[in-house]
């Protein structure tokens, strides 16, 4: 669950460029729901070392800081499926952003 090269498996659950972090969000705490034990048992398999989740925030190159942490619901999904959450900053206006 990420993006670029990987030497394990990544499910793209949309997209970050595009995707508002709320709603990446909560299509993450669905997709952790509906697939809680492959999660897990995905997280218990011999030489895993971790199922990590990507969400990406953009923020305008204005901005003078940024202070994210999950909601408590995908938090717990985490949690309880074993999956490493990271979020990612995109300052808009650096030549990274896509449309207008």
């Amino acid at each position: 669950m990420g993006n670029g090269p990987s030497n394990g498996l990544e499910f793209l659950l949309g997209d970050g460029k595009t995707t508002k972090l709320r709603e990446q969000e909560k299509i993450a705490i669905r997709y952790m729901k509906e697939h809680r034990d492959d999660l897990r048992y995905l997280a218990s398999f011999p030489g895993v070392e971790a199922l990590n989740l990507g969400l990406v925030y953009r923020v305008a190159e204005s901005a003078l800081g940024v202070c994210l942490g999950p909601p408590l619901a995908l938090m717990l999904r985490a949690l309880d499926t074993g999956v490493r959450l990271n979020y990612y900053v995109t300052m808009l206006g650096r030549g990274n952003e896509i449309g207008p």
